[in-house]
C-alpha cells in the first residue's frame, strides 16, 4: 500500500530526489513513514513539518528498511523551527494560535487562525462577541485564557465592527492664493447668505456640482478683482503652466469651477461653460486635494484673485 498526500506544493531544496527520509509522527513515535520527497531542509534544521494536519519530525537516513513502503509528500502545510518554545511539535499541534487583545490592549483570550490570512495588528470579530479584537502575539501553547474557536470575520474595522481606537480625522484640503489660505469645505449645507450661491435659488445649499456623487469633493470661493482686465478665458488662465497646482488635477477630474448662474468649467472634459473671467465675480472652486492658484503666472491677473471668506 502506498500513502499519497493529495496536495501539490514542493519546497525548493538542494537535496537531490534520491535522498531518503524518515518522518516520525510527533504524537505517536511508533508511526514512521518513508519518503524520497525533498525534505533535506527540514532534516538539516530540525524543523517539524505539518502534512495532512499531522505533525512530523524529519530525519535523513542512509537506506530504507527492507520492505518499507515509500510515500510521496506533496505539500508542506506548515513548518515549525526547532528553536520554538515549547518544543516545535507542540507548536505544530497547536496550529496558528494567537493571543487577541481588546481595543484597549487587554489580553482577552487566544484564537486559532489557521484558516485565515492574518497578520499581527489585524482586527477580527469572533462569533461569541460583538466586540472587535486585535490580533496580537503568536503563541505555541495557549495560556490559561478563553480559547475562542469561531471567527466571524477578518475585517476592515468599518465593514464588520467599529474600529479599535479613534478614526484619524480626515484631512481637509486647502486652497492657497499667494499669502492667503482657506480650508475647503465638504459641508454642502450652510445658512442662507453664507454660501456664494445656492441651487436651486433660495435654498440653503451651495451649488452641488456633483449632486449624486459628492464624495471626495470640497469647495471654497474666489473673487476676481473689480479692476481685473476683461476678456480672459477661464480655461486659458487655468491651463497656463504654473497658474494652477497640481496641474495634473486639471485632466484628472480634480478641479471644477461654477459661477453664480450655475455655469461650469470642467477641465477634465475640456469644457468651459463659464467663458471669460468677469471682473468682480465670485466663483465656487471645487477641489479634491490641496490646491494653489498663482495669479502671477498669467499676465494681467497679478494680485487680481482673492479668496472669499
Amino acid at each position: 500500500m502506498s500513502i499519497v498526500f493529495p496536495v501539490t506544493f514542493f519546497k525548493n531544496n538542494s537535496v537531490t530526489p534520491s535522498s531518503k527520509f524518515a518522518i516520525t509522527e510527533c504524537n505517536n513515535p511508533e508511526v514512521i513513514l518513508y519518503t524520497e520527497s525533498p525534505l533535506g531542509e527540514y532534516a538539516e534544521t530540525g524543523a517539524v513539518i505539518k502534512v495532512s494536519e499531522v505533525c512530523w519530525n524529519v530525519e535523513e537516513i542512509e537506506e530504507f528498511p527492507p520492505g518499507a513502503e515509500i510515500i510521496e509528500v506533496e505539500e508542506i502545510e506548515g513548518e515549525f523551527p526547532a528553536e520554538d518554545e515549547p518544543a516545535a511539535c507542540e507548536c505544530c499541534q497547536n496550529g496558528d494560535t494567537y493571543e487577541i487583545t481588546t481595543c484597549g490592549g487587554e489580553v482577552a483570550g487566544v484564537v486559532n487562525l489557521t484558516t485565515l490570512d492574518v497578520s499581527i495588528g489585524d482586527v477580527i470579530k469572533i462569533e461569541e462577541s460583538e466586540d472587535c479584537y486585535i490580533v496580537s502575539t503568536k503563541v505555541c501553547t495557549p495560556p490559561d485564557l478563553v480559547f475562542f474557536e469561531k471567527i466571524e470575520c477578518l475585517v476592515d474595522p468599518t465593514e464588520c465592527c467599529e474600529s479599535c481606537g479613534e478614526e484619524p480625522p480626515v484631512e481637509t484640503p486647502k486652497l492657497t492664493i499667494g499669502e492667503e489660505e482657506a480650508q475647503a469645505s465638504n459641508d454642502w449645507s450652510c445658512p442662507s447668505g453664507e454660501c456664494p450661491f445656492s441651487e436651486p435659488p433660495g435654498t440653503d445649499l451651495p451649488y452641488q456640482v456633483l449632486s449624486t456623487d459628492l464624495d471626495g469633493w470640497y469647495w471654497t470661493s474666489i473673487q476676481i478683482a473689480e479692476d481685473a482686465p476683461e476678456g480672459i478665458p477661464m480655461n486659458e488662465a487655468f491651463e497656463t503652466e504654473g497658474f494652477f497646482e497640481p496641474f495634473d488635477a486639471l485632466a484628472g477630474n480634480g478641479l471644477l469651477i461654477t459661477d453664480s448662474s450655475v455655469n461650469s468649467y470642467l477641465p477634465a472634459f475640456n469644457f468651459n461653460g463659464i467663458g471669460n473671467l468677469v471682473p468682480g465675480a465670485i466663483y465656487q472652486v471645487n477641489i479634491k486635494q490641496a490646491s494653489k492658484i498663482n495669479p502671477e503666472a498669467y499676465e494681467g491677473l497679478e494680485g487680481k484673485i482673492t479668496i472669499v471668506e
